[in-house]
């Protein structure tokens, strides 16, 4: 029987296409393209990117939360 071996999911290149975030057998990997590296993120699966936009929404968010506003994140 032939061996299938690993299956990359939608991988994605990232930081200026130096970089490639992608799934496989239920872990999250990152491949450094320029030093030819590879390490596992975590496991998991169905990982998101953020967009430019939404980082400046949660870094707001985040900037409005003290003891007083943590509920802030339930109506967003």
């Amino acid at each position: 029987m032939l061996s299938r071996g690993p299956r990359f999911k939608d991988p994605v290149l990232i930081n200026n296409n130096r970089e490639c975030i992608f799934e496989s057998e239920e872990k999250i990997y990152l491949i450094d393209l320029e030093k030819r590296r590879m390490g596992k993120i975590t496991d998991g699966t169905r990982y998101i990117l953020l967009t430019p936009e939404y980082r400046k929404a949660e870094e707001f968010v985040r900037q409005l939360e003290s003891p007083f506003t943590k509920s802030v994140r339930l109506f967003l």
